[in-house]
């Protein structure tokens, strides 16, 4: 009987600790762009200061219009520059742990709404002479806390759902990349089918295509936008308007000028890479190197 009143009393316990838990284990994907962190950090600047216009909460609509205008621009500003500097110490952090959770996401976010808080209290005693830095300090806080947590929400929120579809679309197309046959049906309607792997280049014709193999030769007709998306596969990557390649049946690079290229394929053929498609060094050189 006690062990059963024992395992009444955890259970309860577990049903909402364990998805806490798990949520705040779960990855959180952090973006490196400088042009995102400018944008996340205006964005919260500019929530502040029409936040702060439009509603005037904590008092704010017994002060001047002036006066109001000024803090709205003030605390937004604030807002901007810390959010916006933190973001290079957390990527720093991030790279020194070599991972970024949700819960290092709160913790940090919690760090920079305090520091946000501190640094419009400075500001504020400059105004409020009458009161004491540290109860200036504690209401500001509190107040900063309170409208901080909308934004940092919706960004978790966000950035958790844009994780979720990218692992879907990661998934399916890893279901897709299970492939190893293809059907090809030619201008007299004979289908054959091809093992992706065979599959050399493709290289547009006008309205058709010509797809090289190991064996063989096909003339089919299809955009090469349709043939590629029914690909599915990772090794096939768009050259040129008109070429896609395996890049596991690439010989040689060959580099012709500053920004352009030209490779050399295991059938001999020699296909150049546009400037608009040269990611696709990058890709082969990357993936060669993780199967060394």
């Amino acid at each position: 009987m006690a062990e059963r009143s024992l395992d009444y009393k955890i259970m309860p316990k577990l049903q909402w600790q364990l998805p806490i838990k798990n949520f705040l284990k779960q990855p959180y994907r952090y973006k490196k762009a400088i042009r995102y962190r400018f944008l996340i950090a205006f964005g919260y600047g500019l929530f502040v200061t029409f936040f702060l216009l439009i509603y005037k909460p904590f008092g704010l609509h017994l002060a001047p219009q002036e006066w109001l205008i000024k803090v709205g621009i003030k605390y937004g500003v604030i807002t901007f520059i810390t959010v916006f500097v933190n973001s290079f110490l957390k990527y720093y952090v991030a790279f020194k742990l070599g991972k970024w959770n949700n819960q290092l996401e709160l913790i940090s976010s919690f760090i920079i709404l305090f520091q946000i808080g501190f640094f419009n209290a400075l500001f504020a005693s400059m105004d409020m002479s009458k009161l004491s830095f540290l109860e200036i300090f504690w209401r500001i806080q509190w107040n900063t806390l309170k409208l901080g947590i909308i934004p940092i929400t919706f960004e978790i929120v966000l950035e958790r759902n844009q994780y979720l579809t990218r692992y879907l679309k990661q998934y399916e197309q890893s279901e897709v990349n299970n492939k190893r046959f293809i059907l090809l049906k030619d201008l007299k309607r004979n289908i054959s089918k091809v093992k992706l792997e065979d599959i050399i280049l493709v290289k547009s014709d006008g309205h058709y295509l010509r797809v090289y193999t190991k064996t063989s030769f096909f003339y089919i007709r299809e955009t090469m936008s349709q043939f590629h998306e029914k690909l599915g596969n990772t090794l096939f990557r768009r050259v040129h308007r008109s070429s896609l390649i395996n890049i596991d049946h690439i010989l040689e690079i060959n580099r012709r000028n500053r920004n352009t290229y030209a490779l050399i394929m295991s059938n001999g053929d020699k296909v150049n890479i546009s400037e608009s498609y040269k990611d696709t060094i990058r890709d082969y050189l990357r993936l060669s190197e993780a199967r060394t």
